[in-house]
């Protein structure tokens, strides 16, 4: 009974702290996409909101004097999320072997530094026995802390 209202007590601390963010999410990103998400359906004069248009600004996109330009658009979008995506893995690869490299530290704080910097874009080749994470932390420490805040991070 004792450890229920613990937790009890330990879920309305964090909802508590929680709250500021969850906060700012909502009235800076959710509220705004969903306005502009909005404004699709409906017909527009430049400043003003006239009448529902449903699907029909949609299907305008795939239409004659619309279409070659909204095929470029999306051709352009989708090569600079892929280049970008790739430029920020290597990047993030790059710079987190580099500062392991240049550092004297041997301890704990390379490894998880090095997670750090990749685990954003590496998540699902990160963990594991011999996935790179892991592999550096062996190379840079002789001690088992790095392998353990490894196993830590990566569950």
């Amino acid at each position: 009974m004792a450890s229920s209202g613990i937790k009890r007590e330990q879920n309305k601390f964090a909802l508590l702290l929680l709250t500021p963010a969850l906060l700012v999410v909502l009235v800076f990103t959710t509220i705004p996409a969903l306005t502009t998400l909005s404004y699709a359906f409906f017909h527009w004069t430049g400043f003003q909101r006239l009448d529902f248009a449903g699907l029909e600004n949609f299907k305008k996109l795939f239409d004659l004097p619309f279409r070659p330009v909204f095929l470029m658009a999306l051709r352009h979008n989708v090569s600079v999320f892929i280049g970008i995506l790739i430029l920020q893995t290597a990047l993030g690869l790059l710079i987190g072997y580099a500062l392991i490299a240049s550092f004297a530290v041997r301890d704990f704080s390379a490894p998880l530094l090095f997670y750090r910097l990749s685990s954003r874009s590496l998540s699902p080749v990160i963990c594991g026995n011999h996935s790179l994470i892991h592999l550096m932390a062996r190379s840079t420490s002789s001690s088992q802390s790095s392998v353990l805040i490894v196993q830590i991070c990566c569950g």
